[in-house]
Parts: structure tokens; C-alpha cells; sequence
């Protein structure tokens, strides 16, 4: 879901922070691949992140 809003991408955000924190031990494990990072996480704060981020940048004119 690509945020409308920062306070909707910071509680997004906040959510995947708390799912890791949940299962810290699982992640951290030999047994949890780079590719299910990638796909449960990096995905998800990219999602977030990259729209509010855009946003900010176009405000204070650095992107065209």
C-alpha cells in the first residue's frame, strides 16, 4: 500500500519494525534467506519511504 500521507508511512513502517522485533531470533537465523529480507522488508519500507521522501525533495525544489 503506497502511503498518502508520512503519518500513514511512518505507522506502516513502525508496524514492519514491531513484526521484526516479534521474531527478532527467526530473522536473524542462518536459516532466513537475503530474498525473504528482500521480500518481507526492504520491499515494505521502500514502499513507505521512496513516496514521502519524493515529496519532501520536490518541496524544497531539488527534483524536477
Amino acid at each position: 500500500m503506497i502511503p498518502g500521507t508520512f503519518s500513514e508511512a511512518f505507522t506502516q513502517v513502525k508496524t514492519l519494525v514491531e513484526k521484526f522485533q516479534k521474531t527478532e531470533a527467526h530473522y536473524l537465523s542462518p536459516k532466513y534467506q537475503e530474498a525473504e529480507v528482500r521480500q518481507e522488508f526492504l520491499a515494505g519500507f521502500r514502499e513507505q519511504l521512496l513516496p514521502s521522501l519524493n515529496t519532501i525533495f520536490h518541496k524544497i525544489g531539488n527534483i524536477k
